[in-house]
């Protein structure tokens, strides 16, 4: 049996509902201090931490629908997408190879995952100016 890519659609969906968890503000969690003294903490430190643990979840977030639109357009061939969506597919490419059957998917992910982080992925979407491609009617 062939799950494809459902197991990395649970975990993005598993990344997802702990990035709604984080999007609440840390300050409602505030309480007194120094004897009734202080009756707010800032709960920045707290505040920073969701942030960090929110930009790790949405990279790895990002990485999967990444390694999913690539599988996609594998499946479309011989269509050709947009410009910048083929050079994206090049570059993920670069870092996963093309689902040929059930394998593990945690070092293809870790592997994306940190091309995401890195910047490689927004290299190539700054190349690209979206809004002026769609005012023009150009493909993307």
């Amino acid at each position: 049996v062939e799950s494809g890519l459902m197991i990395a659609q649970v975990t993005a969906v598993d990344l997802l509902a702990e990035l709604r968890l984080l999007a609440g503000p840390a300050s409602i969690d505030s309480v007194t201090t120094s004897a009734n003294q202080e009756d707010h903490v800032s709960m920045g430190l707290a505040a920073a931490r969701k942030a960090y643990r929110s930009v790790r979840c949405l990279e790895r977030v990002l990485a999967i629908e990444l390694m999913c639109g690539a599988e996609g357009i594998e499946h479309r061939r011989p269509l050709k997408a947009g410009v910048g969506v083929e050079e994206t597919w090049r570059v993920v490419r670069s870092y996963v190879s093309r689902l040929e059957g059930d394998r593990m998917l945690g070092p293809d992910l870790e592997a994306l995952t940190d091309a995401v982080a890195s910047g490689a992925l927004s290299e190539v979407a700054a190349r690209y100016d979206v809004r002026e491609e769609l005012s023009s009617g150009q493909d993307l």
